[in-house]
């Protein structure tokens, strides 16, 4: 016998007994139909109360494997792609390095690598620095996520680049707007948009 028979057995003895105790001043009438219809009635109400709350458990579930699925990634840091050079100076200040249409902004954890074309965003590149341990993420991978994570939480890469030297790699998921550079077996760095690789 399955968990959720045996609840649903013990349930409905639960609920005669309730049902006995609470009328047992009526029971000396013997009024059977009474009884029959009652019993029917709670029956019915209790399928329906299991039945809606297995059906509000189902869509929670469905709802939560949704967001978990990776997501098609349009904005890194709070910049999306195609925003103008004028608006990332205004939402993150004059940048640390600026090297033709690319700037750099450093923080205490790494630095982004933000590149245009056209005065719009082309892409967004975080790296990471060593030994700081608080990294953005992105559809849950982070700085550090191994290549085993990178395929048990994205899948099989569509795309893999190998650098000429075969100490790095570089994982492209074209479908989500993603690329992901590994060395050591390990996330190193993760940008968005239209990037050329080394």
């Amino acid at each position: 016998m399955s968990l959720g028979t045996s609840i649903f057995l013990s349930s409905i003895f639960i609920g005669l007994v309730i049902l006995l105790v609470s009328t047992k001043h009526r029971w000396l009438n013997w009024n059977w139909r009474r009884i029959v219809k009652a019993c029917v009635k709670g029956t019915a109400i209790f399928v329906g109360v299991v039945g809606f709350s297995l059906a509000i458990i189902y869509v929670a579930v469905q709802f939560t494997q949704h967001h978990k699925r990776p997501q098609r990634i349009s904005q890194l840091w709070g910049i999306r792609l195609g925003t103008t050079k004028d608006d990332v100076l205004f939402l993150k200040g004059t940048p640390s390095e600026v090297d033709g249409d690319s700037w750099k902004y450093y923080l205490s954890d790494g630095y982004y690598t933000i590149g245009f074309d056209n005065n719009s965003v082309r892409y967004i590149i975080y790296t990471a620095k060593i030994g700081k341990w608080s990294h953005p993420s992105v559809n849950g991978i982070t700085i550090g996520s191994t290549s085993g994570e990178v395929i048990d939480r994205l899948g099989v890469p569509p795309h893999i680049e190998r650098s000429k030297s075969g100490l790095s790699r570089f994982y492209i998921y074209d479908h989500l707007n993603l690329i992901l550079h590994l060395e050591r077996n390990q996330v190193v760095s993760f940008g968005i948009g239209e990037i050329s690789l080394p």
